[in-house]
């Protein structure tokens, strides 16, 4: 497992394997997914990919996994001002690309 700090919103995303993801989420059909976003039972905020993800599989879960960061903060944005997604969607898909070090 790896842990991707976000440290402006004092929050943490942890990247699992698929044996956690399965055990965690109870998804019948984890096998035919790419990737996954959940919340596990100690309530962190997980990530999981099927192999060595897509560029596209990374975008996908970064829109899910930024939007539960900002519901968790209780931060909100709208179509209109959406900055605050888009810097924290572009974040999250760097450090999942390993490009925030």
């Amino acid at each position: 497992m790896t842990t991707h700090k976000i440290p402006v919103f004092k929050t943490s995303i942890t990247e699992v394997d698929k044996e956690y993801a399965r055990e965690q989420t109870g998804c019948p059909f984890i096998d035919d997914l790419d990737g996954m976003s959940f919340f596990d039972n100690k309530g962190c905020i997980c990530v999981w990919f099927n192999g060595k993800p897509t560029l596209e599989t990374i975008v996908h879960e970064s829109v899910h996994l930024a939007n539960v960061v900002i519901e968790r903060t209780g931060m909100t944005y709208t179509t209109k001002e959406d900055e605050l997604l888009a810097y924290l969607v572009s974040y999250i898909f760097n450090e999942l690309r390993g490009k925030n070090d």
